[in-house]
Protein backbone atom coordinates (compact mmCIF):
# COMPACT_ATOMS: atom_id res chain seq x y z
CA UNK A 1 0.00 0.00 0.00
CA UNK A 2 1.05 3.84 -0.69
CA UNK A 3 3.11 4.79 1.76
CA UNK A 4 0.36 8.34 1.33
CA UNK A 5 -2.09 6.67 1.61
CA UNK A 6 -1.51 4.52 4.57
CA UNK A 7 -0.62 7.39 6.27
CA UNK A 8 -3.82 9.64 5.34
CA UNK A 9 -5.58 6.45 6.71
CA UNK A 10 -3.93 6.42 9.81
CA UNK A 11 -5.29 10.08 10.05
CA UNK A 12 -8.99 9.35 9.27
CA UNK A 13 -9.16 7.05 11.81
CA UNK A 14 -7.55 9.21 14.32
CA UNK A 15 -10.02 11.90 13.70
CA UNK A 16 -12.83 9.58 13.52
CA UNK A 17 -11.52 7.91 17.09
CA UNK A 18 -11.31 11.24 18.63
CA UNK A 19 -14.69 12.13 17.16
CA UNK A 20 -16.22 9.28 18.54
CA UNK A 21 -14.37 9.88 22.11
CA UNK A 22 -16.03 13.32 21.86
CA UNK A 23 -19.71 12.20 21.21
CA UNK A 24 -19.35 9.21 23.90
CA UNK A 25 -18.21 12.42 26.81
CA UNK A 26 -20.82 14.19 25.28
CA UNK A 27 -23.30 12.12 25.94
CA UNK A 28 -22.68 11.23 29.88
CA UNK A 29 -21.84 14.84 30.19
CA UNK A 30 -25.20 15.85 28.97
CA UNK A 31 -27.35 12.94 30.58
CA UNK A 32 -25.67 14.33 33.98
CA UNK A 33 -27.54 17.27 33.66
CA UNK A 34 -30.60 16.01 32.45
CA UNK A 35 -30.72 13.56 35.31
CA UNK A 36 -29.71 15.23 38.48
CA UNK A 37 -30.12 14.13 41.90
CA UNK A 38 -33.50 15.89 42.29
CA UNK A 39 -34.63 13.45 39.25
CA UNK A 40 -33.86 10.52 40.87
CA UNK A 41 -37.06 7.88 42.13
CA UNK A 42 -37.41 8.71 45.88
CA UNK A 43 -38.22 5.21 46.67
CA UNK A 44 -35.44 2.62 47.04
CA UNK A 45 -31.67 2.45 48.30
CA UNK A 46 -29.78 5.36 48.27
CA UNK A 47 -26.58 5.78 46.64
CA UNK A 48 -23.63 8.45 46.98
CA UNK A 49 -24.06 10.99 44.75
CA UNK A 50 -21.44 13.85 43.99
CA UNK A 51 -23.35 17.32 44.17
CA UNK A 52 -21.83 20.53 42.47
CA UNK A 53 -23.25 23.43 43.53
CA UNK A 54 -25.23 23.84 47.23
CA UNK A 55 -28.60 25.45 47.17
CA UNK A 56 -29.35 25.64 50.85
CA UNK A 57 -26.06 26.79 52.79
CA UNK A 58 -22.52 27.22 51.60
CA UNK A 59 -19.51 24.83 51.36
CA UNK A 60 -17.72 23.78 54.37
CA UNK A 61 -15.70 24.59 56.00
CA UNK A 62 -18.12 27.49 57.19
CA UNK A 63 -15.48 29.12 59.35
CA UNK A 64 -14.59 31.05 55.94
CA UNK A 65 -17.55 32.06 55.37
CA UNK A 66 -18.20 33.68 58.80
CA UNK A 67 -15.02 35.54 58.02
CA UNK A 68 -16.66 37.13 54.60
CA UNK A 69 -15.57 34.64 52.36
CA UNK A 70 -19.18 34.66 50.91
CA UNK A 71 -18.83 33.37 47.42
CA UNK A 72 -22.11 33.21 45.39
CA UNK A 73 -24.83 34.03 47.99
CA UNK A 74 -28.02 31.96 47.19
CA UNK A 75 -31.21 33.27 47.59
CA UNK A 76 -32.26 29.69 48.52
CA UNK A 77 -29.76 29.75 51.26
CA UNK A 78 -31.38 28.98 54.90
CA UNK A 79 -31.65 32.33 56.42
CA UNK A 80 -29.34 32.23 58.56
CA UNK A 81 -26.52 32.44 56.26
CA UNK A 82 -28.43 35.16 54.51
CA UNK A 83 -27.92 37.26 58.18
CA UNK A 84 -24.09 36.86 58.05
CA UNK A 85 -24.22 37.87 54.27
CA UNK A 86 -26.18 40.56 55.32
CA UNK A 87 -23.66 41.75 58.46
CA UNK A 88 -20.51 41.38 55.75
CA UNK A 89 -21.95 43.01 52.61
CA UNK A 90 -22.97 46.31 55.04
CA UNK A 91 -19.33 46.34 56.41
CA UNK A 92 -20.29 45.19 59.51
CA UNK A 93 -18.45 42.16 59.87
CA UNK A 94 -19.35 39.67 62.52
CA UNK A 95 -16.83 39.96 65.22
CA UNK A 96 -14.59 36.64 66.53
CA UNK A 97 -17.44 36.38 69.51
CA UNK A 98 -20.48 36.66 66.75
CA UNK A 99 -18.67 33.80 64.47
CA UNK A 100 -18.24 31.57 67.31
CA UNK A 101 -21.89 31.75 68.39
CA UNK A 102 -23.31 31.60 64.45
CA UNK A 103 -20.72 28.23 63.37
CA UNK A 104 -21.30 26.68 67.64
CA UNK A 105 -25.45 27.79 68.40
CA UNK A 106 -25.74 27.40 72.15
CA UNK A 107 -28.49 24.60 72.71
CA UNK A 108 -30.99 25.90 74.69
CA UNK A 109 -33.14 22.84 75.19
CA UNK A 110 -33.68 19.37 74.62
CA UNK A 111 -35.47 20.29 71.23
CA UNK A 112 -31.82 20.59 70.07
CA UNK A 113 -31.10 17.04 70.69
CA UNK A 114 -34.15 16.10 68.47
CA UNK A 115 -35.26 12.35 68.57
CA UNK A 116 -31.58 11.23 69.51
CA UNK A 117 -31.17 8.37 72.23
CA UNK A 118 -31.62 9.76 75.68
CA UNK A 119 -28.12 8.58 76.94
CA UNK A 120 -26.58 11.19 74.84
CA UNK A 121 -28.31 13.80 76.73
CA UNK A 122 -25.94 15.60 79.07
CA UNK A 123 -28.43 17.06 81.43
CA UNK A 124 -30.16 13.34 81.22
CA UNK A 125 -26.58 11.29 81.52
CA UNK A 126 -25.79 13.05 84.57
CA UNK A 127 -28.81 12.50 86.42
CA UNK A 128 -28.72 8.34 85.67
CA UNK A 129 -25.26 8.08 86.83
CA UNK A 130 -26.26 10.19 89.84
CA UNK A 131 -29.42 8.40 90.91
CA UNK A 132 -28.05 5.10 90.00
CA UNK A 133 -25.36 5.18 92.70
CA UNK A 134 -27.74 4.75 95.47
CA UNK A 135 -28.03 1.51 97.29
CA UNK A 136 -31.37 -0.19 97.07
CA UNK A 137 -32.73 1.70 93.58
CA UNK A 138 -32.95 0.12 90.92
CA UNK A 139 -30.91 1.22 87.86
CA UNK A 140 -32.50 2.92 85.02
CA UNK A 141 -30.94 3.14 81.33
CA UNK A 142 -32.97 5.80 79.62
CA UNK A 143 -35.90 7.97 80.03
CA UNK A 144 -38.37 9.16 77.28
CA UNK A 145 -38.07 12.81 77.16
CA UNK A 146 -41.28 14.02 74.72
CA UNK A 147 -44.93 13.72 76.01
CA UNK A 148 -48.26 13.98 73.25
CA UNK A 149 -49.74 17.00 72.22
CA UNK A 150 -53.53 16.59 74.01
CA UNK A 151 -55.96 15.89 71.16
CA UNK A 152 -53.32 14.63 69.07
CA UNK A 153 -51.66 10.69 67.78
CA UNK A 154 -48.62 12.08 66.91
CA UNK A 155 -47.64 15.02 67.72
CA UNK A 156 -45.09 15.70 70.56
CA UNK A 157 -43.21 17.76 72.26
CA UNK A 158 -40.20 17.93 74.81
CA UNK A 159 -41.75 17.74 78.19
CA UNK A 160 -38.82 17.63 80.03
CA UNK A 161 -35.98 19.57 79.64
CA UNK A 162 -32.23 18.94 79.75
CA UNK A 163 -31.93 21.30 82.30
CA UNK A 164 -34.55 19.53 85.13
CA UNK A 165 -32.09 16.42 85.05
CA UNK A 166 -29.45 18.21 85.37
CA UNK A 167 -30.57 20.39 88.66
CA UNK A 168 -31.85 17.15 89.71
CA UNK A 169 -28.81 15.93 90.17
CA UNK A 170 -27.13 18.62 91.03
CA UNK A 171 -29.88 18.57 94.10
CA UNK A 172 -29.64 15.17 94.64
CA UNK A 173 -25.78 15.57 95.12
CA UNK A 174 -26.64 18.03 97.63
CA UNK A 175 -28.83 15.96 99.72
CA UNK A 176 -26.34 13.36 99.51
CA UNK A 177 -24.00 15.44 100.98
CA UNK A 178 -25.89 16.27 103.61
CA UNK A 179 -27.61 12.85 104.29
CA UNK A 180 -25.30 10.25 103.07
CA UNK A 181 -26.22 8.61 99.99
CA UNK A 182 -27.20 5.54 102.26
CA UNK A 183 -29.61 7.03 103.99
CA UNK A 184 -33.83 6.15 103.42
CA UNK A 185 -34.59 9.69 103.07
CA UNK A 186 -32.63 9.79 99.99
CA UNK A 187 -33.79 6.45 98.95
CA UNK A 188 -37.11 8.22 99.37
CA UNK A 189 -36.07 11.19 97.70
CA UNK A 190 -34.91 9.18 94.40
CA UNK A 191 -38.06 7.21 93.95
CA UNK A 192 -40.44 10.26 94.55
CA UNK A 193 -38.08 12.27 91.73
CA UNK A 194 -38.60 8.29 89.54
CA UNK A 195 -41.88 9.22 89.27
CA UNK A 196 -42.10 12.69 88.79
CA UNK A 197 -39.43 12.13 85.64
CA UNK A 198 -41.82 8.63 84.23
CA UNK A 199 -44.28 11.47 83.88
CA UNK A 200 -42.04 13.25 80.92
CA UNK A 201 -43.68 10.90 78.54
CA UNK A 202 -46.88 7.99 79.63
CA UNK A 203 -46.73 8.18 83.37
CA UNK A 204 -49.31 9.20 85.85
CA UNK A 205 -47.71 9.33 88.66
CA UNK A 206 -47.57 11.51 91.78
CA UNK A 207 -45.28 11.66 94.53
CA UNK A 208 -47.26 10.88 98.33
CA UNK A 209 -47.24 13.67 100.02
CA UNK A 210 -44.22 14.09 102.88
CA UNK A 211 -43.92 11.36 105.55
CA UNK A 212 -43.90 12.83 108.93
CA UNK A 213 -40.62 11.05 109.73
CA UNK A 214 -38.91 12.85 106.42
CA UNK A 215 -36.78 15.48 107.38
CA UNK A 216 -37.64 19.05 106.81
CA UNK A 217 -35.46 19.76 103.90
CA UNK A 218 -36.77 16.70 102.08
CA UNK A 219 -40.17 17.63 103.16
CA UNK A 220 -39.72 20.78 101.38
CA UNK A 221 -38.01 19.21 98.21
CA UNK A 222 -41.28 16.74 97.91
CA UNK A 223 -43.52 19.37 97.83
CA UNK A 224 -41.59 20.96 94.77
CA UNK A 225 -41.32 16.97 93.20
CA UNK A 226 -45.46 17.19 93.62
CA UNK A 227 -45.71 20.21 91.92
CA UNK A 228 -43.42 19.16 89.06
CA UNK A 229 -45.08 15.75 88.82
CA UNK A 230 -47.92 17.82 87.89
CA UNK A 231 -46.66 20.09 85.28
CA UNK A 232 -45.10 17.38 83.71
CA UNK A 233 -48.95 15.56 83.80
CA UNK A 234 -50.30 18.17 81.82
CA UNK A 235 -52.19 19.62 84.91
CA UNK A 236 -51.06 23.50 84.79
CA UNK A 237 -53.71 24.61 86.70
CA UNK A 238 -53.15 22.06 89.54
CA UNK A 239 -49.31 22.35 89.17
CA UNK A 240 -49.29 26.45 88.86
CA UNK A 241 -51.02 26.65 92.39
CA UNK A 242 -48.75 24.53 94.33
CA UNK A 243 -45.71 26.56 92.96
CA UNK A 244 -47.19 30.04 93.53
CA UNK A 245 -47.59 28.07 97.25
CA UNK A 246 -44.07 27.43 97.32
CA UNK A 247 -43.50 30.99 96.24
CA UNK A 248 -45.11 32.52 99.71
CA UNK A 249 -43.05 29.88 101.97
CA UNK A 250 -39.78 31.79 102.35
CA UNK A 251 -38.62 28.18 104.38
CA UNK A 252 -38.54 26.44 101.20
CA UNK A 253 -35.43 26.05 99.40
CA UNK A 254 -37.37 26.79 96.16
CA UNK A 255 -39.21 29.32 96.98
CA UNK A 256 -36.57 31.72 94.99
CA UNK A 257 -37.23 29.93 91.66
CA UNK A 258 -41.23 29.13 92.18
CA UNK A 259 -42.65 32.27 90.33
CA UNK A 260 -40.22 31.35 87.41
CA UNK A 261 -42.13 28.16 87.21
CA UNK A 262 -45.45 30.11 87.54
CA UNK A 263 -44.94 31.31 84.35
CA UNK A 264 -43.49 28.36 83.16
CA UNK A 265 -46.89 26.83 84.03
CA UNK A 266 -48.79 29.42 82.05
CA UNK A 267 -46.56 29.15 78.75
CA UNK A 268 -47.42 25.33 78.94
CA UNK A 269 -51.07 26.26 79.50
CA UNK A 270 -50.55 29.19 76.67
CA UNK A 271 -48.81 26.25 73.96
CA UNK A 272 -49.42 23.00 74.52
CA UNK A 273 -52.97 22.52 75.12
CA UNK A 274 -54.09 24.64 72.12
CA UNK A 275 -52.26 22.13 70.08
CA UNK A 276 -49.36 22.57 67.98
CA UNK A 277 -48.58 25.53 66.81
CA UNK A 278 -51.14 27.68 68.42
CA UNK A 279 -50.95 30.05 71.03
CA UNK A 280 -53.44 31.40 73.98
CA UNK A 281 -52.46 35.10 74.10
CA UNK A 282 -54.81 35.68 76.44
CA UNK A 283 -52.63 32.82 78.89
CA UNK A 284 -49.21 34.28 77.48
CA UNK A 285 -50.22 37.78 78.67
CA UNK A 286 -50.64 36.61 82.14
CA UNK A 287 -47.12 34.68 81.75
CA UNK A 288 -45.78 38.07 80.37
CA UNK A 289 -46.95 39.88 83.58
CA UNK A 290 -45.36 36.87 85.85
CA UNK A 291 -42.04 37.38 84.24
CA UNK A 292 -42.33 41.31 84.50
CA UNK A 293 -42.78 40.78 87.73
CA UNK A 294 -39.81 38.98 88.61
CA UNK A 295 -37.54 41.21 86.37
CA UNK A 296 -38.56 43.82 89.06
CA UNK A 297 -37.73 42.55 91.44
CA UNK A 298 -34.39 42.72 92.84
CA UNK A 299 -34.67 40.42 95.38
CA UNK A 300 -34.77 37.83 92.99
CA UNK A 301 -31.59 39.01 90.63
CA UNK A 302 -30.39 35.13 90.53
CA UNK A 303 -33.37 34.27 88.17
CA UNK A 304 -33.33 37.15 86.03
CA UNK A 305 -31.01 35.63 83.74
CA UNK A 306 -33.90 32.43 83.00
CA UNK A 307 -36.73 34.68 83.79
CA UNK A 308 -35.34 37.33 80.69
CA UNK A 309 -34.81 34.09 78.45
CA UNK A 310 -38.44 33.38 78.69
CA UNK A 311 -39.66 36.64 78.25
CA UNK A 312 -38.08 36.88 75.11
CA UNK A 313 -40.31 33.76 74.42
CA UNK A 314 -43.10 34.96 74.94
CA UNK A 315 -42.89 38.58 73.82
CA UNK A 316 -41.95 36.92 69.82
CA UNK A 317 -45.06 35.52 70.52
CA UNK A 318 -47.44 38.47 71.86
CA UNK A 319 -45.63 41.35 69.89
CA UNK A 320 -43.42 39.70 66.80
CA UNK A 321 -43.48 42.89 64.76
CA UNK A 322 -41.99 44.81 68.00
CA UNK A 323 -39.82 41.98 68.56
CA UNK A 324 -38.80 41.22 65.24
CA UNK A 325 -37.76 44.62 64.33
CA UNK A 326 -35.78 45.18 68.11
CA UNK A 327 -34.01 42.09 67.21
CA UNK A 328 -33.06 42.55 64.02
CA UNK A 329 -31.73 45.92 64.87
CA UNK A 330 -29.67 44.31 68.52
CA UNK A 331 -28.33 41.40 65.69
CA UNK A 332 -26.18 44.53 64.19
CA UNK A 333 -25.02 46.15 67.23
CA UNK A 334 -21.90 44.89 68.39
CA UNK A 335 -22.59 45.73 71.57
CA UNK A 336 -25.01 42.49 71.75
CA UNK A 337 -22.42 40.05 70.93
CA UNK A 338 -22.77 37.97 73.55
CA UNK A 339 -26.62 37.91 73.13
CA UNK A 340 -26.09 37.12 69.23
CA UNK A 341 -26.96 33.38 69.28
CA UNK A 342 -30.30 33.68 71.31
CA UNK A 343 -31.33 36.78 69.14
CA UNK A 344 -30.27 34.89 66.09
CA UNK A 345 -32.41 31.90 67.14
CA UNK A 346 -35.57 34.08 67.97
CA UNK A 347 -35.24 36.54 64.39
CA UNK A 348 -35.07 33.00 62.19
CA UNK A 349 -38.45 32.21 64.34
CA UNK A 350 -40.06 35.39 63.56
CA UNK A 351 -38.75 35.29 60.09
CA UNK A 352 -39.92 31.61 59.43
CA UNK A 353 -44.05 32.23 61.15
CA UNK A 354 -44.13 36.30 59.88
CA UNK A 355 -44.84 35.53 55.98
CA UNK A 356 -48.38 36.71 56.14
CA UNK A 357 -47.82 39.48 57.99
CA UNK A 358 -46.65 42.86 56.98
CA UNK A 359 -43.33 43.73 58.29
CA UNK A 360 -41.89 46.50 55.21
CA UNK A 361 -39.70 49.05 56.69
CA UNK A 362 -39.82 47.34 60.05
CA UNK A 363 -35.81 46.95 59.53
CA UNK A 364 -33.52 47.21 56.17
CA UNK A 365 -31.96 43.31 57.08
CA UNK A 366 -36.02 42.16 56.96
CA UNK A 367 -36.47 43.76 53.78
CA UNK A 368 -33.57 42.68 52.17
CA UNK A 369 -33.55 39.03 53.11
CA UNK A 370 -37.14 38.82 52.22
CA UNK A 371 -37.00 40.35 49.03
CA UNK A 372 -33.66 38.59 48.23
CA UNK A 373 -35.37 35.50 48.41
CA UNK A 374 -38.65 36.54 46.29
CA UNK A 375 -38.48 38.88 42.97
CA UNK A 376 -39.45 42.13 43.81
CA UNK A 377 -37.65 43.85 41.06
CA UNK A 378 -38.85 47.43 41.46
CA UNK A 379 -38.58 47.91 45.21
CA UNK A 380 -34.87 46.38 44.79
CA UNK A 381 -34.10 48.90 42.27
CA UNK A 382 -35.40 51.63 43.92
CA UNK A 383 -33.75 50.98 47.40
CA UNK A 384 -30.55 50.21 45.28
CA UNK A 385 -31.01 53.74 43.56
CA UNK A 386 -32.05 55.11 47.16
CA UNK A 387 -29.31 53.49 49.19
CA UNK A 388 -26.00 52.71 46.80
CA UNK A 389 -25.80 49.67 49.10
CA UNK A 390 -23.67 46.54 47.82
CA UNK A 391 -27.18 44.63 50.04
CA UNK A 392 -29.62 46.07 47.35
CA UNK A 393 -27.18 45.68 44.31
CA UNK A 394 -27.17 42.27 44.53
CA UNK A 395 -31.05 41.71 45.00
CA UNK A 396 -31.37 43.76 42.32
CA UNK A 397 -29.15 42.54 39.49
CA UNK A 398 -30.18 38.56 40.66
CA UNK A 399 -33.58 39.18 40.06
CA UNK A 400 -33.56 41.57 36.71
CA UNK A 401 -33.80 39.77 33.03
CA UNK A 402 -31.21 40.95 30.45
CA UNK A 403 -34.19 42.89 28.90
CA UNK A 404 -34.67 45.19 32.03
CA UNK A 405 -33.98 48.73 30.98
CA UNK A 406 -31.68 48.97 34.41
CA UNK A 407 -29.68 46.09 33.22
CA UNK A 408 -26.52 47.79 31.56
CA UNK A 409 -26.66 49.74 34.29
CA UNK A 410 -26.40 47.15 36.74
CA UNK A 411 -23.62 45.87 35.30
CA UNK A 412 -21.79 48.53 35.03
CA UNK A 413 -22.14 48.77 38.65
CA UNK A 414 -21.19 45.48 39.55
CA UNK A 415 -17.70 46.34 37.39
CA UNK A 416 -17.28 48.82 40.08
CA UNK A 417 -16.66 46.16 43.06
CA UNK A 418 -13.24 45.66 44.43
CA UNK A 419 -12.18 42.40 43.99
CA UNK A 420 -11.90 41.87 47.58
CA UNK A 421 -15.98 43.31 48.24
CA UNK A 422 -17.87 40.80 50.11
CA UNK A 423 -20.31 41.11 47.23
CA UNK A 424 -17.79 40.63 44.52
CA UNK A 425 -18.62 36.82 43.32
CA UNK A 426 -22.07 37.20 43.00
CA UNK A 427 -22.15 40.37 41.63
CA UNK A 428 -20.01 39.01 38.87
CA UNK A 429 -22.14 35.94 38.37
CA UNK A 430 -24.58 37.67 37.38
CA UNK A 431 -23.33 40.24 35.38
CA UNK A 432 -22.16 37.71 33.21
CA UNK A 433 -25.80 35.94 33.21
CA UNK A 434 -27.02 39.02 31.80
CA UNK A 435 -24.63 39.49 29.24
CA UNK A 436 -24.85 35.76 28.38
CA UNK A 437 -28.94 36.45 28.01
CA UNK A 438 -28.45 39.44 26.00
CA UNK A 439 -26.23 37.24 23.52
CA UNK A 440 -23.39 39.51 24.49
CA UNK A 441 -21.46 35.65 24.50
CA UNK A 442 -18.09 37.01 23.09
CA UNK A 443 -18.23 39.81 26.53
CA UNK A 444 -18.66 37.01 28.57
CA UNK A 445 -15.97 34.87 27.54
CA UNK A 446 -13.35 37.83 27.60
CA UNK A 447 -14.89 38.04 31.41
CA UNK A 448 -15.08 34.62 32.25
CA UNK A 449 -11.33 34.23 31.06
CA UNK A 450 -10.35 36.99 33.16
CA UNK A 451 -11.76 36.55 36.25
CA UNK A 452 -11.53 32.42 36.36
CA UNK A 453 -8.10 32.80 37.06
CA UNK A 454 -8.90 35.34 39.91
CA UNK A 455 -11.95 33.18 41.12
CA UNK A 456 -10.05 29.64 41.23
CA UNK A 457 -7.53 30.51 44.56
CA UNK A 458 -10.44 32.20 46.13
CA UNK A 459 -13.80 30.17 45.79
CA UNK A 460 -15.27 26.98 46.99
CA UNK A 461 -15.90 24.62 44.63
CA UNK A 462 -19.63 24.88 45.16
CA UNK A 463 -19.30 28.71 43.60
CA UNK A 464 -16.54 27.94 41.29
CA UNK A 465 -18.84 25.38 39.64
CA UNK A 466 -21.15 28.11 39.13
CA UNK A 467 -18.78 29.89 37.12
CA UNK A 468 -17.68 26.99 35.19
CA UNK A 469 -21.50 26.48 33.84
CA UNK A 470 -21.56 29.96 32.39
CA UNK A 471 -18.50 29.12 30.74
CA UNK A 472 -19.78 25.89 29.54
CA UNK A 473 -22.71 27.84 28.04
CA UNK A 474 -20.31 30.73 26.66
CA UNK A 475 -18.15 28.07 24.48
CA UNK A 476 -17.52 29.16 20.53
CA UNK A 477 -16.77 25.43 19.86
CA UNK A 478 -16.83 21.79 21.02
CA UNK A 479 -13.03 21.87 22.17
CA UNK A 480 -14.17 25.09 24.33
CA UNK A 481 -17.20 23.18 25.50
CA UNK A 482 -15.59 20.14 27.04
CA UNK A 483 -12.48 22.22 28.28
CA UNK A 484 -14.97 23.88 30.61
CA UNK A 485 -17.08 20.92 31.57
CA UNK A 486 -15.06 19.19 34.40
CA UNK A 487 -16.40 19.78 37.62
CA UNK A 488 -15.34 19.68 41.19
CA UNK A 489 -17.24 18.11 43.33
CA UNK A 490 -18.44 20.09 46.66
CA UNK A 491 -19.91 16.98 48.33
CA UNK A 492 -20.09 13.28 48.38
CA UNK A 493 -23.91 12.28 50.00
CA UNK A 494 -26.61 9.97 49.85
CA UNK A 495 -29.37 13.51 49.81
CA UNK A 496 -28.87 16.34 47.29
CA UNK A 497 -28.15 18.84 50.27
CA UNK A 498 -25.50 17.83 52.70
CA UNK A 499 -27.04 18.18 56.56
CA UNK A 500 -24.34 20.84 58.08
CA UNK A 501 -23.90 19.08 61.98
CA UNK A 502 -24.38 22.05 64.11
CA UNK A 503 -25.86 24.55 62.05
CA UNK A 504 -29.82 23.47 62.27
Amino acid sequence: MDGGILQNCVAACKGAAMKTKRILLLAVLLSSVAVGPSDLPGCGPAFPQAVFTLKRHPQSPLSEYARGQLGVIQPSYNRKYLVAAYRHLSNQPLSAEEQEAFLNPQKTGLSNWGFSRSYKIPGLKQWLETRNRIPGVDALREIEIFGRVPDSDYQRFVNCSENSFANAALTLQERIKTFGSESDGITRWVRAQDMVFADCSSGSMIPPPAEADLPLLLAHDREYQIAAAHFYLGNYDEAEERFRAIAGNNDSPWSMIAPYLVARCLIRKATVIPGYGKHNLTVLAEAETELKSILQDEGRKSIHEMAQKLAAYVSIRLHPVERCSDICAELQDPENAESFSQNLTDYLYLLDRMHRIDIAGTCDMTDWIRTFQRSNQKLTIDRWKETGRSTWLLAAISQVPSSHAESETLINAALDLPEDHPAYATAQFHRIRLLVDSKRVDKAQKALDTLLPILESILPASSLNIFLEQRLKAARDFDEFLQSAPRATAITTDYQEYPVPGMG
